[in-house]
């Protein structure tokens, strides 16, 4: 996208164009440690006039920013952590931010003040509330579904909830009568559902003793064989 802006691409069966991209925030992750081509991707970063990024260590991605935010750790902040979608757990600040570390929020808040748009980003809300709110969302989606979650104060007080051995992966239907997929390369895969592609490489495993010209793969409903 960066090193082809206006070119078209095809995505979820629509054509639609690159945007000229000329400024980058990144908070959360490193795409210096993702990426499979680290010098094409060294040159696309250098495409934006500016990028931006929250960072709590001297990561490459920090090191190829403008401006490099102090970022906390997720021992210096307050969150809820949720894990292989069966577990939700309360993460509480354990230690005070190192040095002028702050965490997504505080950072953002920071900035929304300087734009004059602090209550719009906020919503009167602080670490705590977000939380709150969106603990209570989960917990009615949750009591939607058939599960009956605890209040948010008796879950922040808590050890965390397991949902293992009481709920089923995703259901989803294969159309083709083999349950495979045949591609000439990795790189011509499409499918039009994200769900899809997670179901997939939820539970991947290689296949010994299949023949030397295929790499297959297998999800718990469907074996994906790469010609």
């Amino acid at each position: 996208m960066l090193l082809n802006p206006g070119q078209s691409y095809t995505y979820s069966g629509q054509v639609r164009n690159y945007p000229d991209i000329q400024l980058i925030y990144w908070a959360g992750g490193n795409p210096y440690h993702h990426h499979q081509d680290l010098n094409r991707l060294r040159q696309a970063w250098q495409k934006p006039q500016t990028v931006i990024v929250n960072e709590h260590a001297w990561t490459a991605t920090a090191r190829h920013a403008d401006i490099v935010f102090p970022a906390t750790m997720a021992m210096e902040r307050n969150d809820i952590v949720c894990g292989l979608d069966l577990y939700i757990i309360p993460s509480k600040q354990a230690v005070a931010p190192f040095g002028e570390s702050r965490s997504d929020f505080e950072i953002l808040g920071g900035l929304s003040a300087r734009l004059g748009a602090l209550t719009d980003f906020t919503e009167n809300l602080d670490e705590m509330g977000w939380l709150e709110r969106i603990y209570g969302d989960c917990r009615s989606n949750a009591g939607a579904a058939g599960f009956d979650l605890p209040g948010f104060d008796e879950f922040w007080q808590g050890e965390g909830i397991c949902f293992e051995g009481k709920v089923e992966p995703h259901e989803f239907s294969q159309p083709t009568p083999s349950h495979q997929f045949h591609h000439q390369t990795i790189s011509r895969i499409f499918c039009a559902k994200d769900d899809f592609i997670d179901d997939i490489f939820l539970d991947h495993r290689p296949k010994f003793g299949a023949p030397a010209s295929k790499c297959l793969f297998e999800s718990r409903r469907i074996t994906w064989v790469i010609q």
